[in-house]
């Protein structure tokens, strides 16, 4: 009898040592990493992370594109971006901080425990599932699956970045336009004419492509004000508010100056000029693309499209991938840059 117990207990203790031993030699390919010797240096709950930027962009990607709508070629070309960024960044060194980038990104810590949430909701029942939770290698295995993934989606395009006449370009994007993107070269000036203007017609059908806000005069005035952006009534006197209603305030604005495809340049409250991004960024508009008008609460403002419209439309960008345009398509629909290799 103790000999019985004897051998289950060394069962116990080998079985997981063994199976861990033949996951890690089944998944050397997925282990062995693809490095750029470019570093994302992560501050994360007073720990000092370095990664590797390819093993930062999928953490970017997760955060940017994690849902199932986002179609694989998609997903390439906006590897591609991510990295051209980073790259425009960083200049002439070989690291960064996450913080300089201003990108979200799910740390891998996260990425771990998100994935083995979906995997226990979907698959925990299933022979795999048990496998997992008995060996207690369920974690670890779904980084590693997930990130497989991930890294077979990326292959192709690892190292490549955009370039316009030998230079590093700044890869703008945003989610959705508002129908149009907008051109670099007319609106920010001859060294960004790698921006193309492109119709964007699908953009036009997502669901949260009409965003709209509802302020009253107190509440738009106190919104700018806690933003830094003060509203003169001349260029020393600040005006009353107190006694204005909707039909007031919409008298002092001006949103009129704007581009060819509908973004607002310029915004004029009273005597004070602001920009359209200032504009949007202050009182919390998804895009620069916008309507003001009178409404019973006081004035309405009316958004198309979800950021600044330069550059690759997110969104259309999947339409297009859906239609079936790969990854290079995709990047030269939006930005007139050659695709080049940039590995040291």
């Amino acid at each position: 009898m103790v000999k019985k117990y004897k051998w289950i207990l060394i069962f116990l203790i080998v079985f997981p040592v063994i199976i861990t031993v033949i996951v890690k030699m089944a998944n050397k390919e997925t282990t062995e990493r693809f490095a750029s010797g470019r570093t994302v240096i992560i501050e994360n709950d007073g720990y000092t992370i370095k990664m590797d930027v390819e093993d930062f962009i999928p953490c970017v990607l997760m955060a940017q594109l994690g849902g199932s709508e986002f179609s694989s070629e998609l997903i390439k070309a906006q590897s591609v971006v991510i990295r051209t960024y980073i790259y425009y960044c960083m200049k002439n060194s070989q690291t960064i901080e996450a913080t300089q980038l201003g990108l979200p990104y799910i740390p891998y810590c996260k990425l771990e425990e998100i994935w083995y949430r979906k995997f226990c909701g979907e698959k925990a029942n299933t022979p795999r599932g048990f496998f997992y939770n008995l060996t207690g290698l369920g974690k670890s295995r779904c980084l590693e699956e997930n990130l497989h993934y991930w890294d077979s989606i990326m292959k192709s395009t690892r190292g490549k970045i955009l370039k316009s006449n030998g230079k590093i370009v700044l890869p703008l994007y945003h989610l959705t336009s508002n129908g149009n993107t907008r051109s670099g070269e007319k609106i920010l000036g001859q060294d960004y004419g790698y921006l193309k203007e492109v119709a964007c017609k699908s953009d036009l059908q997502k669901n949260d492509y009409i965003g709209i806000k509802y302020f009253t005069v107190k509440e738009f005035i106190d919104t700018l004000n806690k933003n830094g952006i003060v509203v003169y009534k001349d260029k020393k006197e600040k005006f009353d508010y107190s006694k204005m209603d909707s039909k007031d305030l919409l008298n002092i604005i001006n949103c009129k100056n704007v581009d060819e495809q509908g973004y607002l340049l310029w915004a004029k409250i009273g005597d004070t000029k602001i920009s359209g991004d200032l504009f949007a960024k202050a009182l919390g508009l998804q895009s620069t693309s916008l309507q003001i008008d009178e409404c019973e609460k006081g004035i309405r403002v009316t958004t198309k499209g979800i950021g600044h419209g330069f550059g690759m439309s997110l969104s259309f960008g999947n339409h297009l991938a859906k239609k079936g345009a790969n990854w290079k398509e995709i990047l030269r629909k939006f930005y007139d840059c050659s695709i080049v290799d940039n590995w040291k």
